[in-house]
C-alpha cells in the first residue's frame, strides 16, 4: 500500500518574550520551534495524508499550556502554512493571519480584553466607522461580532487606506455588549461617542499587518476608565 504525505510550515512571530514551542498532530508530538538569536523560528513538518480532520496543536515547550490549535486535513502533496504568536507580555496566544498586505490597505486581527471588574463583558461586538469632518460624520464600514474576552480572534480584516476620491481615511470604533445590546462607552476618552482606531496617514498602518488589542487602561472607575486600541505591527 502506497503512503502519501503533505507538508505543514509553521512560523513563530518573534517578540521580546518569544519562547520555545512544541508541535502536536493528532495528539502526538511531531516537532518543535526553538528560538535562536537573529533567527525566525520556522519548522516544516511532513505529515501523513488522510481524509479525516485531525488536530494541529501548539504548546509551550515541555508544558500542557496550549498556545493554539485548529483542525486540518492533510491531502496528498499539499502544503499549508500557519503563523503562531505566544506572548506573556501582550497576553496573546494563537494563530495569526498572513503578513502579505497591499500598499493601499491595512490588515489586522483583534484581541479583545477589557480587564476591569466593572467592564464585565465576556463577549462584544465592534463597529468600525470612517470619521470625516468637524463635527465628525461617522459612516459604518465594518461590524465584527463574537469577540470573546481574552481570545485572539482568528479572523483577518482589511481596511482601505484611502477613499474612492483619494482622501486618506481615519477610522474610529464603538463597542457593544453582545448580551444586552448596550454600547460600552467610557466618556473619559470617547470622541463623538467613539474611540480612535486607525488613522491611515501613519506609516505603521499603511500596507502593514497589525495585531490590535482592545483594552481598558488608567482609571479604576467607570467615570475615569479609558478604552483604547493598541496596535502591534507584525
Amino acid at each position: 500500500m502506497e503512503n502519501y504525505f503533505g507538508r505543514v510550515a509553521l512560523t513563530q512571530v518573534v517578540l521580546g518574550d518569544t519562547t520555545n514551542l512544541d508541535i502536536f498532530y493528532n495528539g502526538k508530538k511531531v516537532g518543535a520551534m526553538i528560538k535562536a538569536p537573529e533567527a525566525i523560528p520556522t519548522v516544516d513538518v511532513v505529515l501523513p495524508a488522510g481524509q479525516q480532520a485531525a488536530k494541529l496543536s501548539i504548546y509551550k515547550a515541555g508544558t500542557d499550556s496550549l498556545v493554539a490549535d485548529t483542525s486540518i486535513i492533510i491531502t496528498q502533496n499539499s502544503a499549508q502554512s500557519f503563523r503562531v504568536i505566544s506572548s506573556r507580555l501582550l497576553n496573546i496566544n494563537g494563530f495569526i493571519g498572513s503578513a502579505a498586505v497591499t500598499p493601499d490597505s491595512s490588515k489586522f486581527q483583534l484581541f479583545y480584553y477589557l480587564n476591569q471588574s466593572f467592564n464585565d463583558y465576556p463577549e462584544a461586538e465592534m463597529y468600525i466607522y470612517t470619521s470625516v469632518g468637524r463635527p465628525a460624520v461617522l459612516t459604518e464600514v465594518l461590524v465584527v461580532k463574537g469577540l470573546k474576552k481574552g481570545v485572539l480572534d482568528p479572523r483577518v480584516f482589511t481596511l482601505p487606506c484611502k477613499s474612492a476620491a483619494g482622501a486618506t481615511l481615519n477610522y474610529v470604533f464603538k463597542l457593544k455588549d453582545s448580551k444586552t445590546g448596550n454600547w460600552i462607552l467610557r466618556q473619559a476618552n470617547t470622541v463623538n461617542g467613539s474611540y480612535i482606531f486607525m488613522n491611515m496617514s501613519y506609516e505603521s498602518f499603511k500596507g502593514r499587518f497589525n495585531l490590535v488589542s482592545i483594552i481598558d487602561v488608567d482609571g479604576d472607575t467607570p467615570e475615569t476608565n479609558k478604552v483604547k486600541m493598541v496596535p502591534n505591527t507584525i
